[in-house]
């Protein structure tokens, strides 16, 4: 049992981490250096982009605002699940899980 949660531990922390390079990065090009290229290639407020992709993509500001709150969340959830493995007596790995399962959960339901 221990290997398995240390498995699922390794796998829910490599797709956090690969979500947070993804976003962080989209985040960084689109609203730090907000590059006009990529920004054009978004085709922002556009009926296509906006019915698939919900209204984060009604503005460019509006997904850059999205992007952010994204990367906010996988960060301080990677933090807090390594924090957590660091310093629990107990379980600490199903509690590191737990975390990181919530978070993702908590990142698809915010769009």
């Amino acid at each position: 049992m221990r290997v398995l949660s240390k498995i699922l531990f390794s796998l829910l922390f490599a797709y956090l981490s690969v979500l947070l390079l993804v976003v962080g990065w989209e985040y960084y090009m689109l609203g730090i250096i907000e590059q006009p290229k990529m920004i054009e290639e978004y085709r922002f407020g556009s009926e296509a982009m906006v019915s698939n992709g919900g209204m984060k993509y009604k503005t460019h500001q509006a997904y850059v605002a999205h992007s952010l709150k994204f990367v906010l969340i996988a960060l301080t959830s990677i933090l807090a699940g390594l924090s957590v493995l660091k310093f629990a007596k107990k379980n600490s790995v199903w509690k590191a899980n737990a975390i990181f399962v919530l978070s993702i959960v908590v990142l698809f339901m915010s769009g």
